[in-house]
Order: C-alpha cells, then sequence, then structure tokens
C-alpha cells in the first residue's frame, strides 16, 4: 500500500524483485512488517531499513502469525525464498525453537536464520529483573502514584508545573523498561521541590482521601532515605541500559560492537556494587531525608 505512493519505496521493491538486493523481515509489535536489505546498486553496498505495512491479526497463534507473514509477503511480490534473516520480539509465539513463527518460516527457507532482537531482549531481563523483587515494584508503584496523583486533573497539573520549576514528570512506560529513567529522572532531581508541592496540596485539597495519599507519598516515601537512595541507584542503572538499548537500535549496529556493549554494561553492573562514586549523592538524599 505504502508502494502506491512512494517512489522511493517503489524503486527499493523494484531492486528486492530485481535480485540486485538481499533483504531480511521483521516483526513485533502489532505485526509491523520491516524490510531490512543490503543494497548493492552502488560501488559500496549498504545495508537499510524501511517499514512496510501494519498487518492486521486478529488470532495471534503462530499458525496464524506465519500465515499472515507469508501472504504479506505474496501481496508485495517478495519471494520468502531470498529472505536471509528473521527477527521478532521474544514473545513465545514468535521465537519458540521448535514451534514458532520463525521456526515455521526457517521451513520454508533455511536460509532464514533466526535473531533475537537485542534491545528487546536487554528490555525483557530489565523487566525480569524488577518483578523479581518485591522493593523494586513497590519503588516503581511510588514513582507512578507520583504522576498520577498531578496529572489525573489539569487543575493538580496546573498546581504542579506552577511549584516545580524544571523538569516535567513523566508516566512509567509498560513496553521499554529502559526508559523508566526519564520518570525517575525528574523526581530525584526535584524532589524537594515535589515533597513541598505534595504537602501544599495536602492543605488546598478538600478530599480525605487525596489528602491521605499526598500525605503518604510527602513524608512516608519522599523523606524515606530507602525509597530516595533507591531513586539513585535506579538511576544509574536505568541510564546505563538505556544507552545500550538505543545504540543497539541504530542502522550501523554490528555484531561485534552488540558484544561488546553488552559486555561493558554487565561490567558496569558488576562493579556498580563496588563503586564509591554513589558516596556523594547518598549523603546529599540522606540530608534531604532529614
Amino acid at each position: 500500500m505504502v508502494c502506491e505512493f512512494d517512489p522511493v519505496m517503489q524503486e527499493h521493491l523494484r531492486r528486492a524483485k530485481a535480485r540486485e538486493i538481499q533483504y531480511t523481515c521483521k516483526s513485533g509489535g502489532a505485526m509491523s512488517l520491516i524490510m531490512r536489505f543490503v543494497d548493492n546498486s552502488e560501488n559500496l553496498p549498504t545495508v537499510q531499513e524501511h517499514w512496510l505495512e501494519f498487518l492486521k491479526v486478529d488470532d495471534t497463534t503462530r499458525l496464524r502469525l506465519a500465515i499472515e507473514l507469508q501472504k504479506a509477503l505474496i501481496k508485495i511480490d517478495l519471494d520468502i525464498d531470498d529472505i536471509r534473516g528473521q527477527e521478532y520480539d521474544n514473545g513465545s509465539n514468535m521465537s519458540e525453537k521448535h514451534k514458532d513463527v520463525q521456526r515455521r518460516v526457517y521451513e520454508m527457507n533455511p536460509r532464514a536464520f533466526y535473531t533475537p532482537c537485542g534491545a528487546y531482549s536487554l528490555n525483557l531481563a530489565l523487566c525480569d529483573m524488577v518483578n523479581c523483587c518485591s522493593k523494586a515494584v513497590s519503588f516503581f508503584g511510588v514513582i507512578q502514584c507520583i504522576y498520577r496523583l498531578f496529572s489525573s486533573f489539569t487543575k493538580r497539573w496546573k498546581f504542579f508545573k506552577d511549584n516545580v520549576q524544571g523538569l516535567t514528570m513523566k508516566p512509567l512506560s509498560q513496553t521499554r523498561w529502559e526508559s523508566h529513567v526519564e520518570s525517575v529522572k525528574p523526581i530525584m532531581e526535584q524532589t524537594a521541590q515535589i515533597r513541598d508541592a505534595l504537602l501544599d496540596l495536602v492543605e488546598s485539597n478538600e478530599d480525605p482521601k487525596v489528602k491521605s495519599e499526598t500525605e503518604s507519598l510527602a513524608i512516608h516515601e519522599l523523606q524515606n532515605f530507602e525509597f530516595l537512595f533507591g531513586m539513585i541507584i535506579w538511576h544509574r542503572l536505568l541510564h546505563a541500559v538505556n544507552i545500550v538499548s538505543k545504540f543497539l537500535q541504530t542502522e550501523s549496529m554490528d555484531i561485534d560492537h552488540a558484544i561488546d556493549l553488552l559486555q561493558g554494561l554487565f561490567h558496569f553492573l558488576k562493579n556498580t556494587e563496588k563503586s564509591d562514586l554513589l558516596l556523594p549523592k547518598m549523603k546529599r538524599q540522606k540530608r534531604q531525608a532529614k
């Protein structure tokens, strides 16, 4: 559908059908179809990637997803035998070894080797790490509660903006866990101002439920050393993971560089508990808690 109105896409598809390029197919999320290909029509071959279309899939079983992918390739006149790789998110219906979409495509074309999405794998590891720790779940619950408290009504959001001059709070993303750093950072860097805004909201609001929740957040969370210290730890961790995740998604990324990035992240996490870089921030947050 896109190629009907996009001359650049028309040219790419012409080259694919003329065997001037090789391509790799990816799908993920709401079953979006993306083509990554090697364009060797010029002197210097280049890797390029373009989104083709969204596939409407009501049945997300392995067989139906594989059939829809095959139908989509036929529709745009691309031969499944020309695929040299496939990449999906790491859901079991897409990437499980013996009975998933990647296996069905591999059976049709043994040269369509499967590569798990590195950035998504990192996201899943972070998500599982948080979900297996009750204190981490509670910590991010508080972060979301503070955002929800101010953002649920226009009047409260204006109240927040009038009292906190600086970074704006953001909701927690449910799909990109490493982006939680953007939700933690405003509260970490403006703890005192946000606490004062919460206390002012307690005085100005007449709803007993809101007053109780707001006071609890201001006194029992934003003045709690464990929570304040947790913000420092999570911000450092999420910041490091977010940088690596973004690099893994760049078009120029290769396997050697990806391995180096992941090994560097692993060493960073191993050394964090031994580092004394946290001490100055720990002391500053402890003074704020008092």
